[in-house]
């Protein structure tokens, strides 16, 4: 997944900020996507994927992550989503 970086990007990417996901949600939240800003120097565990950039600018994150963050997105995966 690296191949489309540069070794200075893949280098530095922890300390960037950074667009993370909860890989797993709980049935019990009022929400089923989890989305958040990363601050940069904090580093996840394999159960908070991030996304990667090989394009764009920080335009496209702020816009990646308002989608992500919308109520429509949330009601949208709810859709699919079904908790047992």
């Amino acid at each position: 997944m690296y191949s489309e970086f540069s070794l200075d990007y893949i280098r530095d990417s922890c300390f960037k900020p950074r667009i993370a996901f909860r890989d797993v949600g709980s049935a019990d939240r009022p929400r089923t996507i989890h989305v958040s800003l990363i601050p940069p120097e904090v580093f996840l565990v394999h159960k908070a994927p991030y996304f990667l950039f090989p394009m764009g600018d920080e335009k496209d994150e702020a816009f990646l992550l308002g989608i992500l963050s919308s109520i429509l997105l949330d009601w949208y995966a709810r859709l699919f989503c079904f908790y047992k």
